[in-house]
C-alpha cells in the first residue's frame, strides 16, 4: 500500500502474473501483513533505531518495551524530590520507650505561606526531625547519635 491505496501490478502473461502473486504471498508470510503496510517514515525510523540497537544485540521491540516501562509510565509522576519529601514526611515518627508510635507530622500541622507543612526554603525532613527532637527533649530525652535517617535519643536518668 502506498498513501493508503493498494498497489496494482500488471503483467503481460499469466505465468508472470502467477509468479508475482506467489512472490507477494511469500513476502506477506515472511514479513507479516503489518510490515507491508507501515508508512515509509516509520520504516526509516525503525531502520535508524535498529542500527542504534545492533551493537547491543537488542531488538526494537525490546527498546520500546523498556521505554514504555521505564519512561512513559512515569510521564505524569511527580518529581523524585517531591516523592521523597512526601515519603520522608510520612515516615517521621517517634517511637517512645513504652512502644507507642507518635507521628512527627501531626494531622493538624500548621500550613505555611507556600501551602506546605514546613517553612519555605527549609529541608522538610530536617524540619520534622527537629520538631520530633524538640518534643522528645521536652520529655527529658537527649540526642545520642544519628544513623542514616534515624536519630537515637535517650532519657536522661536522674541522680
Amino acid at each position: 500500500m502506498v498513501g493508503g491505496k493498494r498497489l496494482r501490478f500488471v503483467r503481460t502473461t499469466k505465468t508472470d502474473t502467477e509468479r508475482k502473486a506467489t512472490e507477494l504471498r511469500v513476502a506477506r508470510e515472511n514479513e507479516g501483513r503489518d510490515s507491508l503496510t507501515l508508512p515509509k517514515e516509520l520504516r526509516i525510523d525503525a531502520g535508524k533505531a535498529g542500527a542504534l540497537l545492533r551493537p547491543y544485540k537488542a531488538s526494537l521491540a525490546d527498546a520500546a518495551r523498556y521505554y514504555v516501562d521505564h519512561c512513559l509510565k512515569f510521564r505524569e509522576a511527580p518529581p523524585v524530590k517531591e516523592i521523597v519529601a512526601r515519603f520522608m514526611e510520612e515516615r517521621t515518627s517517634i517511637v517512645w520507650a513504652d512502644g507507642t508510635v507518635e507521628k512527627g507530622v501531626p494531622a493538624n500541622a500548621k500550613k505555611f505561606a507556600n501551602g506546605e507543612i514546613y517553612p519555605e526554603g527549609t529541608d522538610y525532613r530536617m524540619y520534622w526531625l527537629t520538631i520530633a527532637m524538640n518534643m522528645m527533649a521536652k520529655k527529658g530525652y537527649e540526642f545520642v547519635y544519628m544513623d542514616g535517617a534515624d536519630i537515637v535519643m535517650k532519657r536522661a536518668m536522674g541522680k
